[in-house]
């Protein structure tokens, strides 16, 4: 059975890490997000209001961990993936979001190397087990999953630092749609959260490109 942990989010909060992570705009440190502040605020507008309606609910994506290969790795992975989201909603003012975040991941050794159709059937369980709230009008955390593979974790690794803004997606992870015919998109790390989870909320014809075509969501 796959354990749901809240890696890496509680460790972000320490007090020493959060000085280790000031977001200044020291010159290797700019943030580069193309997109405009007027998209990120919005984004996060529609996730607040989601939220506020249900202060049950929980956001972000479920986290199917599908590589062993190392432990350190993956820390650092989650580590980098939690501290670009934190800068991504401080640039909005919308940090306390962050409180509320849970990326539920999955771990269990027989996800090592499984096929995209496995993660989907896994999460459909996941859904049906849960327990948990999920908003009336359906909220985007029920919608798809992320898949994480070892090419997404050394993509992450070999790309831009986390308090760059990865605008061209260097760093990927797979999203795994809960609707077999829309099937699977590559989305850049850094798009991940809030961007293209709110975006999940209007469709996924909203943000989704060809995975065959090797094509990366950067929006």
């Amino acid at each position: 059975m796959a354990k749901d942990r809240l890696n890496g989010v509680d460790a972000f909060h320490d007090e020493d890490t959060r000085k280790a992570e000031d977001t200044s705009t020291d010159d290797d440190t700019v943030d580069e997000n193309e997109n405009s502040n007027e998209d990120g605020a919005n984004d996060c507008t529609q996730i607040r209001a989601m939220l506020e309606a249900n202060p049950f609910l929980k956001w972000g994506f479920v986290v199917y961990r599908c590589t062993y290969a190392s432990d350190t790795a993956w820390k650092n992975f989650m580590e980098h993936l939690n501290k670009r989201v934190m800068l991504t909603l401080q640039r909005d003012g919308n940090e306390d979001l962050f409180e509320r975040l849970d990326w539920c991941v999955q771990e269990d050794p027989t996800l090592e190397d499984v096929s995209e159709r496995e993660v989907r059937a896994r999460f459909k369980t996941w859904i049906a087990e849960s327990g948990e709230e999920d908003d009336w009008l359906g909220s985007p955390r029920f919608a798809a999953c992320v898949m994480v593979e070892e090419d997404h974790v050394e993509s992450v690794a070999k790309g831009p630092p986390p308090e760059v803004f990865d605008v061209h997606g260097e760093g990927h992870v797979t999203l795994v749609s809960l609707d077999e015919e829309e099937d699977v998109t590559f989305v850049g790390l850094s798009y991940l959260v809030p961007r293209v989870y709110a975006l999940l909320d209007i469709g996924w014809e909203a943000f989704a490109r060809d995975p065959d075509e090797g094509e990366v969501v950067c929006l």
